[in-house]
């Protein structure tokens, strides 16, 4: 590590340490945690994000600490506007920290071995192996929620800081190794020695090169887990809802990987990708978008996700700390309660061994213009959606073992 280097992380360990030192002083907070690339010394001074994860007290009461998550909010927001370099709160509680490292296996890996304690007491992390379905899911979740965006924004350092968790993640699902690398660096290194991974060096070089590597891996994934596609001759766009994230997205979707960005790539709330790397996210991160397809998707031979699929996605979306996301990761109060009412429709039809029909679009949008503000959710709402998920996911966790 050179000095400059060593001095950012320094720098930002430091920083760090103050804010886990003052929210450490919250009585509902447990454990103050710092992860990802500060915790593992690969800062970008100016340009990298503190990424806490805090462990609260597990709920007992009706309000679910809605009012001292609303304060708690209150002090993050302060901290982020006094140093703008905070960024993404992952929160817990001690009950569904263990919980949640058991769903997701692929992101708990990397929680467990980076995560460094800033304040309060360790938290008990569980070691569990990976699961190939969450390194899929990881490998399909970037594109929708960062790899399009840094697409719009024609941002190079996120183009490449992107394709490489991607390699990484595709690393895991196709047995390379059993968990993902820990630093961007060793990942670049281990892409080098294999075949499919050689691309991100040319990515390093022009990161606009990254979708063309980014769409190659998804075919080779899509190819090794769900049925091949029909090729699609050209570009297609079309508006569609995304729920319990997106009021509606625009997906544009090329051919193959070597095919020219469409303008409507660059355009708000784009989802730009090939159809096998849709297919894979309607499998393995979001099956509810299955619900709203074109004819074309399935005459191109896209295949409707399975009960377990619904199932996984469901527990996936009311793990604890995706119920404490607004706020402290976004801003978008209205994918919790979307996520709870999705579940709720889809266990309805679980519980009789069906595939869950589409909600339709006039149900789903108005669970989607609900958006109180930050705080007014966490005091009125939060206890409320906390233990209808709760409920649920005994529900769903019953129905995973019906669906091996």
């Amino acid at each position: 590590m050179d000095p400059l280097e060593a001095l950012a992380n320094g720098v930002y360990k430091l920083v760090a340490r103050v804010a886990g030192g003052l929210l450490g002083r919250w009585k509902i907070v447990e454990s103050v945690y710092v992860h990802r690339s500060v915790a593992v010394g690969e800062v970008s001074f100016g340009r990298s994000d503190i990424d806490l994860l805090i462990v609260v007290r597990s709920p007992e009461t009706e309000s679910a600490d809605g009012a001292e998550l609303a304060s708690l909010y209150r002090g993050v927001s302060v901290l982020s506007r006094l140093g703008p370099v905070l960024g993404h709160v992952q929160m817990h509680d001690s009950r569904g920290l263990g919980r949640w490292m058991r769903t997701d296996t692929y992101r708990g890996s990397l929680d467990r071995r980076s995560s460094v304690l800033l304040s309060g007491k360790p938290a008990t992390m569980p070691c569990v192996p990976v699961r190939r379905e969450d390194a899929v899911r990881w490998f399909a979740w970037y594109p929708a929620h960062f790899f399009s965006t840094a697409v719009r924004e024609r941002n190079r350092r996120n183009l490449r800081k992107i394709a490489t968790e991607m390699w990484n993640a595709y690393a895991v699902a196709q047995g390379r190794i059993s968990e993902p690398d820990l630093t961007r660096k060793e990942a670049e290194a281990r892409a080098l020695s294999d075949q499919a991974g050689a691309g991100l060096a040319d990515v390093a070089l022009d990161p606009g090169r990254a979708p063309d590597f980014v769409f190659a891996l998804a075919k080779l994934l899509h190819d090794a887990l769900l049925p091949p596609l029909e090729p699609l001759r050209k570009p297609m766009v079309f508006p569609a809802l995304s729920p319990p994230r997106f009021p509606e997205r625009v997906y544009v979707i090329v051919p193959q990987a070597g095919f020219p960005a469409p303008a409507e790539a660059f355009a708000p709330f784009s989802f730009f990708c090939t159809p096998e790397l849709l297919h894979l996210y309607s499998h393995y991160v979001n099956p509810f978008t299955a619900w709203y397809w074109p004819p074309e998707l399935r005459r191109l031979g896209f295949v409707q996700p399975a009960p377990r699929e619904y199932v996984r996605a469901c527990l996936f979306f009311l793990e604890d700390n995706m119920l404490r996301f607004p706020g402290f990761a976004h801003k978008d109060t209205w994918t919790v309660g979307t996520a709870v009412a999705l579940s709720r429709h889809c266990v309805s039809y679980l519980e009789k061994g069906e595939i869950p029909p589409p909600m339709p679009a006039e149900a789903v949008l108005p669970l989607m213009e609900h958006a109180p503000a930050c705080s007014d959710f966490y005091r009125h709402e939060f206890g409320k959606v906390y233990w209808q998920a709760a409920e649920q996911r005994r529900m769903l966790e019953e129905l995973e073992k019906r669906f091996p």
